[in-house]
């Protein structure tokens, strides 16, 4: 079986470039065309511009403040291919993990941050000893996602 998550991270993408584009649309008409007329709604424009920022920012850093990540994973062939990279403002390296199965030791679901981020830790038995990938977060998969993860993982799981 193989999946990625491409989908959910160019919505993502699509959404901060949006509401980007609706920001300098405002800043234009606020303060350099001057076509909007204050007070809307009893507010300023400075109170409507730090509440846009603010918007502006919790959208934009919403990926790196719950450790969004594009993941592709793939059980076909003689390996448990997992491969990730950061998303967001801010893009981090390419990584992958790839674990023949015949090695394969378990994994490890874990929770942080109130349970809002959730992560993925794999083992693979190398000689005698159990040896532990870091953490890769699955918070950017849907339920359905990781359960086709999970389903797979305890099938090679099984097998030990």
């Amino acid at each position: 079986m193989t999946f990625d998550n491409g989908k959910t991270i160019i919505r993502l993408r699509l959404r901060v470039f949006i509401v980007s584009v609706l920001f300098i649309i405002y800043l234009y008409f606020t303060y350099y065309g001057k076509s909007l007329k204050f007070p809307i709604l009893g507010f300023g424009d400075l109170a409507w511009t730090f509440a846009l920022i603010f918007i502006y920012f919790a959208i934009s850093f919403y990926p790196l403040i719950f450790r969004y990540k594009y993941i592709y994973f793939s059980d076909i062939g003689p390996r448990i291919i997992l491969r990730y990279y950061s998303v967001g403002l801010f893009r981090g390296k390419r990584n992958s993990v790839e674990i023949p199965k015949k090695d394969f030791a378990g994994y490890r679901m874990e929770r942080s941050c109130l349970g809002l981020v959730g992560s993925l830790i794999l083992q693979q038995r190398i000689d005698r000893r159990v040896a532990q990938y870091p953490p890769v977060y699955i918070t950017s998969l849907s339920r359905k996602e990781i359960k086709k993860m999970i389903v797979v993982l305890d099938q090679y799981t099984q097998q030990i």
